[in-house]
């Protein structure tokens, strides 16, 4: 699995989100009236599945305390560590879980911290995204969202490393094509 492009698609998507309700960054965004986090989380969940072409990763849904389904994705490598070899680290995706405020939890979050080899238990795994049509739009539509901000952003498209920084050695000239040698008498004159 990609993790760059996975990281990628994640970031640009929660840009997505933002910029629908006019935001530039994460600041302020709790602020607003409507979370744009909220009941995006298939078609979101979804186009990411689908532009990583499921390469690694499992579609899981469980409800929320409002009977309601919460998609979220698992890192299949990430949650057999987690099981053979005690992997602390985050095992999930949840672009969206930010929509549950306090004192609401995210359903993940009894997932993400749930007793080892139970966690996802109360989830339900599916095999491929749902076969409703208005849906596959939808998630149709988000995935050129991405990749449209993709397209226009500013962020750099791979990682930067200190190699971007350092200049890089140029010839140099030989001493006959300087045409006139610079002296004091320029600098005062």
């Amino acid at each position: 699995m990609d993790t760059g492009k996975l990281t990628d698609l994640v970031w640009h998507a929660e840009r997505v989100l933002l910029q629908e309700k006019g935001l530039d960054s994460f600041i302020g965004w709790e602020k607003l009236p409507e979370c744009p986090f909220k009941g995006r989380c298939y078609e979101t969940t979804v186009a990411i599945y689908e532009m990583m072409d499921g390469n690694g990763l499992s579609l899981y849904r469980k409800k929320d305390i409002y009977g309601v389904w919460h998609w979220f994705m698992v890192i299949d490598h990430l949650y057999e560590q987690r099981q053979n070899d005690g992997y602390e680290g985050d095992f999930l995706i949840d672009v969206t879980g930010r929509q549950y405020r306090h004192p609401v939890p995210s359903p993940t979050h009894t997932v993400r911290f749930g007793k080892k080899g139970k966690e996802l238990e109360k989830c339900d795994l599916m095999k491929k995204p749902l076969h409703y049509p208005s849906y596959k739009d939808k998630v149709e539509r988000f995935k050129k969202s991405i990749l449209d901000h993709m397209e226009s952003s500013k962020q750099p498209s791979r990682r930067v490393s200190i190699e971007d920084f350092v200049e890089q050695d140029a010839p140099q000239k030989p001493a006959t094509d300087i045409e006139k040698p610079v002296t004091l008498d320029d600098f005062f004159t």
